[in-house]
């Protein structure tokens, strides 16, 4: 029954994402302006427009109602990928493509400079590109953004940090994604300006959702309060703790508009939308925030073993995959997003990397990908592979 269930909720993402991926590249050819009615004056192609957005909404309807988390279980596969400490010492992102095989991307964080790196699923082929224009404070994480421009993808780099709370605003930075880059700087298309509706917030996860938007979730370290260990991880989200983290989401309708008008610099508020407590899904957390500085991971791990570093969806299912210092966490996206107070999750055990901060699905959507920051010492960092064996 629930390989049958899986199917169905396979089959309705498939054709969701399809959709979702055809009404947006519509709307990128057609540049139709979308009205609430339909008169007997409505051009034809937009009546069809309309007919394609209604049953785009009718299966994201469908979806929400399928339910559960498709994999019961992760085996870990190894290291399948190894990138260079000298390039990538800090390495902090990591996307896929879709469009082009046997293409990764990567980035380093803070003081990484203007640029971004590509490789082949090895970490082999590595190279170095830098973006014109773009001056780089805390790039944190990576993310696809598919029909950019027509049907070609943007590589979108989340510059993002904010350790000391200090910045008046964030940026995503879109670069269309081309076989060869090339050797001269290139061009974004796109530099958008992202500001908080509250105050300054840390943050290290960006990811694009089968909605067509873009969210980002926090890094919240509350010094003052420590977060009691429990035996057991609670199955359902509990009432907040205070080491919530916030997730934001970033509007996908008005980042599609501000690209197909052109424009190279936009300004956009971020809106939140959910909050999700690691610390007690993984079951507490610290026994005490004034053990560790928040920035000393690597000489007390296990402070911070609940932080988020990373965030991506799954490409088939729609499941949010949240990487943590220690474990991966999976969220049913539909429950998290609909049901607040019940939303569903699952703890994955890893084999602890030494600065986990980057995590991808595969484009099958059936396993994962998790990568640290190189080791001190170290000539290589690795990234290994989770891939569902259950269920």
């Amino acid at each position: 029954m629930r390989l049958i269930r899986k199917k169905a909720r396979l089959l309705t993402l498939n054709l969701s994402t399809a959709i979702h991926e055809v009404t947006a590249m519509t709307m990128a050819i057609m540049n139709i302006k979308m009205t609430t009615t339909i008169s007997r004056k409505t051009p034809l192609c937009e009546t069809l427009f309309c007919a394609v957005i209604l049953l785009g909404w009718l299966m994201s309807f469908a979806e929400l109602h399928a339910g559960e988390l498709s994999c019961t279980h992760y085996t870990d596969v190894g290291a399948v990928a190894w990138l260079p400490a000298k390039s990538l010492p800090e390495s902090s992102g990591l996307a896929i493509s879709r469009a082009l095989p046997d293409r990764w991307y990567h980035v380093n964080d803070s003081g990484g400079g203007p640029y971004f790196y590509f490789s082949d699923s090895s970490g082999g082929g590595l190279q170095k590109v830098e973006v014109a224009d773009w001056k780089a404070r805390d790039p944190e994480d990576l993310t696809m953004m598919p029909n950019c421009e027509g049907s070609n993808a943007c590589l979108v780099i989340g510059d993002i940090g904010d350790n000391k709370l200090k910045r008046d605003h964030l940026s995503l930075i879109f670069i269309l994604e081309k076989t060869d880059f090339g050797r001269a700087p290139v061009e974004a298309k796109l530099h958008l300006k992202l500001t908080y509706p509250d105050r300054p917030h840390n943050a290290e996860s960006l990811a694009y959702g089968l909605d067509g938007n873009f969210y980002l979730l926090t890094k919240e370290i509350d010094q003052s309060a420590a977060v009691p260990r429990t035996t057991a991880p609670p199955p359902v989200h509990l009432a907040p703790s205070p080491q919530v983290h916030f997730l934001f989401k970033i509007d996908g309708s008005v980042v599609r508009k501000q690209l197909a008008s052109g424009a190279t610099d936009a300004k956009l508020e971020l809106v939140k939308v959910a909050e999700i407590d690691t610390a007690r899904i993984l079951g507490g957390g610290v026994r005490s925030f004034s053990e560790a500085h928040s920035d000393d991971v690597e000489s007390n791990p296990s402070a911070f073993d609940f932080l988020p570093t990373s965030i991506d969806f799954n490409p088939i299912t729609g499941d949010l995959l949240l990487l943590t210092y220690s474990h991966a966490i999976i969220i049913d996206w539909v429950s998290l997003i609909y049901e607040p107070s019940q939303w569903r999750s699952q703890i994955v055990e890893l084999p602890r990397l030494f600065q986990q901060e980057s995590v991808a699905w595969a484009i099958d959507g059936q396993s994962f990908y998790f990568g640290s920051e190189a080791e001190k010492g170290a000539k290589l960092s690795p990234i290994r592979q989770m891939r569902c064996d259950q269920y």
